[in-house]
């Protein structure tokens, strides 16, 4: 009989702290950007925001506007970038700042996200890997009257 070949361990993604931001799709309806701290480094929303969703945006968009992608990166990169509290957006805190202590995880959030959007908690939790997080209300969090009216119209 030969002998009996050792399991592959199936890789377990371990939780994560990091920010979110849920931004719109083209068509319509709205995913969750997520920038997890173990692959993507720490960073904060205005960085995250200026310096990848905003690209990220114009970039998808650029097609839907029959703009030339250099012209639509100077106006909506200039544009854009100061709004990075017009969407809705959260932070994840995994470990010993978080509100249950060590290994424990929480999800700051400004309350923004409606259901019309299609996102759920579960959808971020899962970004994060995320069991059973406690969700923690944080003014910080909340999208700005102005920015958000301000993204509508760009």
């Amino acid at each position: 009989m030969p002998p009996l070949k050792p399991k592959k361990p199936k890789p377990v993604s371990r939780p994560s702290s990091g920010i979110y931001f849920i931004v719109p799709n083209r068509d319509g309806t709205w995913r969750v950007r997520a920038f997890r701290a173990d692959s993507d480094g720490e960073m904060d929303h205005v960085d995250a925001w200026r310096c990848i969703v905003v690209g990220e945006l114009y970039s998808e968009w650029a097609d839907a506007i029959h703009a030339p992608r250099s012209v639509l990166a100077m106006v909506m990169g200039k544009s854009l970038a100061e709004y990075y509290d017009g969407f809705p957006r959260g932070r994840v805190v995994v470990g010993d700042s978080s509100p249950r202590g060590k290994r424990e995880a929480a999800v700051y959030h400004g309350d923004n996200i409606v259901s019309a959007m299609g996102i759920t908690r579960r959808q971020i939790e899962r970004c994060f890997s995320l069991v059973r997080p406690k969700w923690v209300f944080d003014e910080h969090e909340q999208c700005t009257y102005l920015s958000a009216r301000a993204l509508r119209t760009a």
